[in-house]
């Protein structure tokens, strides 16, 4: 079989593949960061900025600090906590996919900006139907040139990546403008199937990123080392468990990934340019553009900058130590032009240019137990000792190596990737390169045992802080090309028994997502914790402009499509947030803490101040909410409560799952469904 054919068969395998593996583990997303990047980019399609719905009570603090007059502009708040690049790309689709009708909901009396307006325009067209036949019309055209240039011989092999991936983008536009209006809108208990912008995030978005990055991943291995490294290591990446969960999380981690791959492409394009002593302006172009694509990396994940520091010593390498230096140092210029508008934005609004994202360092220590930082309304002094950040490195590191599934999700590529560090290969090239990527990979460790990560969640290898995953692509490739060179050594008779011995390890790569694609399939929701009916359903009961708390804040932002604060760290926090600030007119509280062991996981934890609560659900005599409703048993049926009466729980049938206290009675008493106030 021909190579334009074998690429385009491995293209549709693998997202059908990819497809087909949404179809069986897929419930909707589960991680908070996703959630909170989701509803951040449904802000942004509809035109009201950067403004977050998921309130963190730090960040009131940071920007009642640094607004006029102490606004804490609860109404329209700004997200300090993610960078915009992720955010913005789905915001984008979400546009494309609602065909340009979006309404804003918290936009000022002048209403959106002109750049919004062009953005709407440019939906409409991409989502009309004569724009659709038009893609579909460039991706016929592209295609056949390409099969006409492999008849007559005239397509070199490096030119399969560009025109595959030019072809499924046409044919990915073409299907989002042949898609069904998008909806926001939850359905109810009975009739929910799946929340359809999840499924796009994941299947619009996060499943063409893998195979672009899976492209990516075999034309570095290509010129790095031959078309058998690249195509085994594409196999090894793409089928891996741990980058298939990465795809169904709808984290950022996989657009992140995107950017640096064509970073490294950059890089190894310009590598042999600067060796032959041609093209050297050619050169440092790739050079400075691949440290703009680590700027974007950066505003898709910030700790992904650290990439640069690799990425200047490679591109120093060989070019002596004058030249490197002042090629390096022009990387750095370009890498801070590209990030400069993003960090300016956030000093003026929080003092500091990550926002909040700087005090990841305080988090999970001694000082700062859990997620209590984010929780606080007024942060103080905080003494950072090295003896509590050295004791978090370890907890995160033993937690990252020993219980990370991500490992065992890319056993074989990892430990490919281990063998390659003690193997030296013929190419000076290849060593350099070797170097470093087990030098970036060390570097990633590092900073993620530093900043930490966040609560795993059961069985699934996708974490959302773990940055050595940015690696897992050069690993595949220097695994791969290490696996071809013992199996030549093994001097076998017949090359069907190479391929025998390749398709083993690819099928041993593949055996954990093979298992658990065969065991028993996803529900319709990722519940406990996460019930979208319900969360919308809770939070159809308050006003567009009212305000609630939870400790589920990015699931009620993300479905409930309400501004809700995360429960403070302490109830008189939260008496000085209503009474000074904001009325609070309900608090949900969800299996994320009513489940939780109240000995080990409430008492003596960031959560011990609302103990009373979570563990007997005694609220204090001058509690601002009074009327209570719970739901109880599988099917969370609703039981009124009098949130001053003791509630009895062993006569509530089937358990407490979900508690929901307002100012006042907001729902109907003989009707599951609260009525809808948009």
């Amino acid at each position: 079989m021909g190579v334009f054919k074998l690429g385009a068969l491995l293209t549709v395998v693998g997202a059908l593949w990819l497809l087909f593996c949404v179809h069986r583990l897929f419930c909707g997303l589960n991680h908070p960061e996703a959630m909170d990047q989701a509803q951040l980019a449904r802000n942004l399609a509809r035109g009201d900025g950067c403004t977050t719905r998921f309130i963190r009570p730090l960040s009131v603090w940071l920007v009642a600090q640094h607004a006029a007059g102490g606004d804490l502009m609860l109404g329209r708040h700004p997200d300090l906590m993610n960078p915009p690049l992720y955010p913005g790309v789905v915001a984008g689709l979400f546009q494309v996919l609602q065909k340009g009708d979006v309404r804003p909901m918290m936009a000022g009396k002048d209403g959106p900006g002109a750049g919004f307006r062009c953005a709407v325009a440019a939906a409409r067209v991409l989502s009309s139907r004569v724009c659709l036949w038009l893609w579909v019309a460039l991706a016929v055209v592209w295609f056949l040139v390409a099969w006409i240039r492999y008849i007559f011989d005239r397509l070199r092999p490096g030119e399969i990546g560009l025109h595959a991936t030019g072809t499924v983008a046409c044919l990915l536009l073409a299907g989002l403008a042949y898609a069904p209006k998008l909806s926001f809108g939850v359905l109810s208990v009975e009739m929910f199937k799946g929340y359809a912008p999840d499924l796009w995030i994941v299947c619009g978005l996060g499943v063409p990123l893998t195979v672009l990055n899976g492209w990516l991943v075999y034309l570095i291995g290509r010129r790095l080392f031959d078309r058998r490294a690249g195509a085994l290591a594409a196999c090894l990446f793409v089928l891996s468990d741990t980058v298939c969960q990465y795809t169904l999380s709808g984290l950022s981690m996989t657009l992140a990934m995107t950017w640096t791959l064509v970073a490294w492409l950059a890089l190894l394009v310009a590598d042999p340019w600067q060796e032959r002593g041609q093209r050297r302006g050619g050169s440092v172009a790739l050079a400075l553009a691949a440290a703009a694509l680590l700027g974007l990396a950066f505003l898709t994940k910030y700790a992904a900058g650290w990439l640069l520091l690799p990425a200047c010593l490679l591109a120093w390498r060989g070019r002596g130590a004058a030249r490197g230096a002042l090629l390096a140092a022009a990387m750095v210029a370009v890498f801070a032009a590209v990030t400069a508008p993003w960090l300016v934005r956030n000093h003026g609004l929080s003092g500091s240019v990550l926002g909040l994202a700087k005090y990841a360092l305080l988090e999970q220590t001694g000082v700062c137990p859990g997620q209590m930082l984010e929780r606080t309304l007024q942060l103080g002094e905080v003494a950072l000792s090295w003896k509590s950040l050295a004791a978090k490195a370890a907890r995160t590191g033993h937690e990252l190596w020993a219980s990370g599934g991500w490992i065992s999700g890319a056993m074989v590529p990892w430990a490919l990737f281990f063998a390659v560090i003690f193997y030296r290969f013929r190419s000076a090239r290849a060593n350099a390169w070797k170097w470093f990527a087990a030098g970036a990979a060390a570097l990633l460790f590092g900073v993620t045992c530093i900043v930490g990560l966040e609560p795993r969640l059961q069985e699934s290898p996708a974490l959302s802080g773990n940055l050595v995953v940015l690696m897992l692509p050069l690993a595949a490739v220097l695994g791969a090309a290490v696996l071809w060179v013992w199996v030549d050594t093994l001097n076998l008779r017949h090359p069907m028994l190479q391929k025998v011995v390749v398709a083993s390890l690819v099928i041993a790569a593949a055996f954990p997502l093979l298992l658990r694609v065969t065991g028993a399939p996803a529900g319709r929701m990722a519940y406990p914790p996460y019930h979208p009916p319900v969360l919308r359903q809770v939070a159809n009961c308050l006003n567009p402009d009212e305000f609630m708390v939870s400790d589920l804040p990015w699931a009620v932002a993300w479905y409930g499509d309400r501004s809700c604060l995360w429960l403070p760290w302490t109830p008189e926090q939260f008496y000085q947030i209503t009474d000074r600030h904001q009325h609070i007119a309900a608090m949900l509280l969800t299996p994320l803490t009513l489940n939780a062991r109240f000995l080990t996981e409430i008492s003596g934890t960031e959560w011990s101040a609302w103990a009373p609560i979570l563990g007997y659900l005694q609220f204090p005599a001058d509690f601002p909410l009074r009327a209570g409703m719970v739901f109880v048993g599988p099917g969370l049926s609703l039981v009124e409560w009098d949130l001053q009466q003791t509630l009895d729980i062993g006569k509530v049938g089937g358990g407490v799952q979900m508690v929901l206290a307002c100012d006042k009675k907001r729902w109907r008493t003989q009707q599951h469904d609260a009525p809808a106030r948009q």
